[in-house]
């Protein structure tokens, strides 16, 4: 039953890979970008290489500017250019008219590193067959990551501007809601009941990915954009390591090698994260890097598991089947990184989400029956001590 279940829920995901994630009208824009450090109309003859890594010349804004043709199919309907997630606040403008942005440079700097962002080109632009691109740039980090500039029609805005924000940012505020608010549940119940250790590990689990969660779906920056994605992408991996220490308390384990092997790799990459949390690119470099223990950690949940679901444990085999559902969904981001393309919508967060709640329903029905067996026991010795008193 559990192999049918997975199989039925990894071809869902495929499915809807093909469908809701397939490519759209896209036309790469791939003009020359000239960089201008003071104004939209003086490149300073420095050429801009999209997609990829740009040194950034100063704290201060900074321009990047192109002209280019208009593809023909886009001269009599209505014509966007799409941006694509990036690290760079963007003020967009077009023939000098402004267009859009995506985030905010003024008054203060703010931007989603995975949120993308699709502006109309106005009509009356068109004429000619080409068109002016000038974009204000500010950025955080040493180095701006672009990606590719496209240009795209009016299905794809509106599937961009429902769908896809809906899938990156409106789930991922409901998801860290969901597990900010149950990580102070069971900080609660271990007030409550000093015995409960094991759920002070799960309820750090639920609150580091639900700051991992919020930093994905919102563009307010509470600190500089290379700190505050640091922590964030750093929380990943602190919460993939105390569900570990979860797990294994949780199934009465009680080796301490594990836990300084977890303990040591949240030290490395705390330092790792820290001295590079200026450059864009080393950056990156940490967070590909950091997956291997993230990895690592399900693997050693893995390993956990069918220990304990050999000792005839219950919830093992419903922790099992959970998690393994749960990491299909990575799949879909796996074979599109793979592939060297960029999803539609990151569906990875789905998966560490599938987990935790996972362990909320077992650990839930772990509680029912733990109640059930104390009341249980609760009445059969007060009824002990009635017949008792009663001879």
């Amino acid at each position: 039953m559990a192999k049918k279940f997975i199989s039925f829920l990894f071809s869902i995901i495929v499915l809807s890979s093909v469908n809701l994630f397939a490519e759209d009208n896209l036309i790469k824009i791939e003009s020359h970008w000239a960089m201008s450090h003071s104004s939209m109309d003086e490149p300073d003859g420095k050429y801009v290489k999209m997609p990829g890594f740009v040194p950034v010349p100063s704290k201060n804004a900074f321009w990047i500017n192109t002209e280019t043709e208009i593809p023909a199919e886009f001269m009599n309907k209505p014509l966007y250019i799409e941006t694509g997630s990036t690290n760079v606040a963007m003020e967009i403008y077009i023939n000098g008219t402004f267009a859009g942005s995506h985030g905010t440079i003024e008054p203060k700097l703010s931007v989603n590193h995975v949120t993308n962002t699709l502006v109309r080109v106005p009509d009356e632009f068109k004429k000619d067959g080409k068109i002016r691109i000038s974009i204000k740039c500010k950025t955080h980090w040493s180095h701006a990551n672009f990606s590719q500039f496209y240009f795209t029609d009016e299905a794809r805005y509106y599937k961009c501007f429902t769908k896809q924000n809906f899938l990156n940012t409106t789930i991922y505020y409901m998801m860290a809601a969901i597990c900010i608010f149950l990580s102070i549940y069971f900080i609660l119940q271990l007030v409550s009941d000093h015995r409960e250790h094991s759920s002070l590990y799960f309820s750090w689990s639920l609150l580091f990915i639900g700051i991992y969660f919020f930093d994905m779906a919102t563009d307010i920056l509470f600190i500089p954009a290379n700190l505050q994605l640091s922590i964030s992408r750093y929380c990943l991996l602190l919460s993939m390591g105390t569900l570990s220490l979860f797990i294994f308390r949780f199934f009465g384990h009680r080796a301490k090698l594990p836990k300084y092997i977890i303990f040591v790799v949240f030290a490395i990459f705390g330092i790792l994260y820290y001295i590079n949390s200026k450059s864009a690119i080393n950056h990156e470099n940490i967070f590909t890097i950091s997956l291997a223990p993230v990895f690592g950690a399900i693997i050693f949940i893995y390993i956990t598991l069918i220990r304990s679901f050999k000792n005839s444990k219950i919830n093992a085999k419903i922790l099992l089947v959970g998690i393994t559902a749960g990491l299909s969904f990575g799949v879909h981001d796996i074979i599109y990184q793979a592939t060297g393309r960029i999803p539609f919508a990151w569906l990875q967060g789905f998966s560490f989400f599938f987990i935790d709640m996972t362990m909320f329903i077992v650990i839930s029905i772990n509680t029912i029956k733990n109640k059930k067996a104390i009341n249980s026991f609760a009445e059969t010795t007060s009824e002990q001590k009635n017949r008792l008193d009663s001879t």
